[in-house]
Parts: structure tokens; sequence; C-alpha cells
């Protein structure tokens, strides 16, 4: 039976549980400091891989020059984005700290010392963030490499008590970084 009959035929917890292995599909199971992407897949290798599928069966010259065709179009469009950016992180990196920024307005911290602190959202939600490690316990700053709202809130607090705080991009992982 394939996998489209299977799970036509029984419900998704079952099939999660019993076919699709944890550690593949479930952010827990990914590992912190290796990909800056809470994403399991590539779109980029994708992309590429489906405009290759019609030059595979030319001669290898053919074929390296198609690739390298379009390399020199895909660095020449992501200049043009850059010189457009204003500030030092890309523009999916300053929307999504933005959106970020926006979603920090009703969370309590309590300083737990040693540079970590309890952030407690409007629906009772805890999360530790460990300003020394770089970790948020929502693993969003693991993974992304991106500060979460929990993050945010916490220098913003500290910022309000007077405490040295560095600009939000300093936080940010170097492979958002435009000079990358």
């Amino acid at each position: 039976m394939s996998k489209d009959g299977l799970m036509a035929s029984c419900s998704k917890k079952i099939y999660f549980d019993d076919i699709c292995e944890p550690e593949q599909v479930a952010k827990d199971f990914f590992e912190a400091g290796r990909a800056t992407t809470n994403m399991s897949l590539n779109n980029l290798c994708e992309v590429f891989n489906g405009r290759l599928v019609d030059r595979r069966d030319k001669p290898i010259i053919s074929c390296l020059e198609f690739i390298r065709e379009c390399m020199m179009k895909r660095i020449y469009n992501v200049l043009k984005v850059q010189h457009k950016c204003v500030g030092p992180l890309t523009p999916t990196t300053t929307k999504i700290t933005k959106k970020n920024e926006a979603g920090t307005t009703q969370y309590i911290t309590y300083s737990c010392g040693d540079e970590k602190y309890q952030v407690k959202g409007p629906w009772n939600d805890q999360h530790v963030v460990n300003m020394r490690e770089r970790v948020c316990s929502c693993r969003e700053w693991e993974l992304t490499g991106i500060p979460c709202k929990h993050v945010i809130f916490v220098l913003d607090n500290k910022e309000d008590h007077g405490e040295c705080v560095n600009e939000l991009h300093t936080y940010v992982h170097k492979v958002h970084w435009l000079q990358t």
C-alpha cells in the first residue's frame, strides 16, 4: 500500500506516530547551530534541480554553461536586492525582526540572575532566555539565528531599566547580514 493510501485509511496521528520519524519532521530534534533555518526543506536546491531537469540530456559542456549562466543571474539578482537594503540585515531578516518586535507588547519578564530571564506571555506561556548562551526555550533563536519575540522583550526590558544593550542586529547570526 502506498503512503497516500495509508494516509487516507488512517488518521494523521497514527500516520505520523508510526510512519514518520519524529527526528525528520519535528523541530525539537533539529540540531542547533548546524542550520540557521527552522524549515526542513531547502527550496533553493529544489528550484535549481527543477531548472536542470531539461538540460540533463545535453552534453556536459552545455550543461555546465547553463549552470554558470544561472549562477551569474542569481548573483546579479541578489546584488540588486542588496543595494536596495537599508541597514545591515537582509530584507527577509529585517521583516522577521520587525514582526517579532511587534509581538512583544504583553509579556512580563523576571530576571533569574546570570543573564537568564523568565518571560511570561499573556496566555500563561513561559520561556527561559539565556542571553549569555544566546538561547531561548522556544528554540527559535537557536534554530534561525534571529532573536525571537521573547529575546526582543528581554532586550527592551533591560534597556528600560538602564542596562547597556547593543542594537538588535548584533544579536542576529552573521549569516543573515548583508556582508556575508
